[in-house]
């Protein structure tokens, strides 16, 4: 790793024992957005990425990171749910919540809704209602029924706890804080916005950084995450923000960690308490060696499949899509990302500009090689291309 970065000092727990072990340059500042047009999406912005390791709490994050390049407008489009497995372990982690908190007949409150789809299912849990906030929201005919009841709402900003004009008896969070720059001041407002004597209970769902060290999972640097969160860091984040942790686990067998926690006194080393492990160190320079590996093994990869005449798409138009494209297809050897979100269909990939097309689209295309972006998803995808009656060769990433 590189030591002359370490004057740059942690997010998470301020120390300046830094360093930067993986850079990449270029990459777009969104990859979410739905870009209408493959001009816009050739065009769309760029920025660049330090990865910097902190050996005191085991945080990884991007100090070069620009919070003005990056907005989340209605076109910003990021929903899973879409996928049956992924529905799946929403539902499961729903219905634990409301049972673990005892919430039937109680208030929730969404950081970053989305669309909505999370906190409706909440809601139609048994949740009394439920209040999200988020500037990407679209009103959506499914969860019609519960606006009009007055059973959810969601607020077309980002919450603020200063102007929320609401509380609740649990607070979500999912795949937002790894967005944000200064997720320990972020942390301490929240905290400081909840109601006194409520017991509130607060959950927060992140990428699990240790896939991306562990597994090479190179796909998952995107610029948007300026924020790469190990079990120490992000026990260490909520401790020193004034929570105390009830739990820390991996979800969705294993690709993101999910965080309990109270309003308490803060106190306490790193992630539940624990001392960042050697080994977190070890991964961390592992993947420094082998990161150009990888990528280069992938462009060469793709050359070869266009040597050949095979017609070759990724399956997965998500932030994993994006950086794949962007970072290994220099020849446009691809044409197409197929994803199961129709909202995406039609829409541009940022940087390169591949058309998303629905799964449907593969009838006609005939692809000879589909590259899964994300493995967990393998059986869902090999089971819809039978359906379709296509039988590309199927790889992950």
């Amino acid at each position: 790793m590189n030591s002359a970065s370490s004057s740059t000092a942690c997010v998470v727990c301020g120390s300046l024992q830094t360093a930067v072990f993986a850079q990449v340059r270029g990459v777009p500042v969104h990859t979410t957005l739905l870009w209408r047009t493959r001009a816009e999406a050739q065009g769309a912005p760029v920025g660049d990425v330090d990865l910097t390791y902190c050996r005191e709490c085991g945080h990884i994050f991007n100090p070069l990171f620009e919070e003005s390049k990056t907005e989340y407008t209605q076109a910003y489009e990021n929903s899973l749910h879409f996928s049956p497995l992924f529905q799946k372990y929403a539902e499961s982690l729903s219905g634990r919540l409301i049972s673990r908190y005892g919430l039937h007949g109680k208030d929730v409150l969404e950081i970053g809704a989305g669309k909505g789809d999370f906190l409706a299912m909440m809601v139609r849990g048994g949740v009394r209602r439920g209040i999200g906030f988020d500037p990407s929201y679209v009103p959506e005919a499914a969860h019609r029924d519960l606006v009009d009841s007055g059973r959810m709402a969601v607020v077309q900003r980002f919450y603020d706890p200063e102007t929320a004009g609401a509380t609740a008896d649990l607070y979500v969070c999912r795949q937002v804080l790894e967005h944000i720059d200064r997720p320990r001041g972020f942390l301490e407002r929240v905290r400081a916005g909840m109601p006194e004597g409520r017991g509130a209970v607060v959950f927060f769902e992140v990428p699990n950084t240790l896939c991306m060290l562990r597994d090479l999972d190179v796909w998952t640097i995107i610029y948007e995450h300026c924020g790469f969160f190990t079990p120490q860091s992000l026990g260490r984040l909520f401790e020193v923000s004034g929570f105390d942790v009830l739990s820390l686990d991996e979800h969705f067998e294993g690709i993101f960690l999910g965080i309990e926690a109270r309003a308490g006194e803060g106190v306490g080393r790193g992630g539940n308490g624990e001392a960042v492990p050697g080994g977190l160190a070890s991964l961390v320079e592992k993947f420094e060696r082998r990161f150009e590996e990888k990528v280069l093994y992938w462009k060469t990869t793709l050359r070869a499949l266009s040597q050949a005449g095979k017609r070759v798409v990724i399956w997965g138009g998500g932030a994993r899509g994006v950086t794949f494209l962007n970072m290994v297809d220099t020849e446009r050897v691809i044409s197409y990302a197929v994803d199961m979100n129709p909202r995406k269909s039609g829409a541009y990939i940022s940087g390169t500009g591949q058309q998303l097309i629905p799964p449907s689209g593969l009838i006609s295309y005939k692809p000879d090689v589909v590259i899964l972006m994300n493995p967990i998803y393998r059986e869902e995808v090999a089971g819809t291309l039978r359906e379709l009656g296509v039988h590309p060769e199927l790889v992950s990433a």
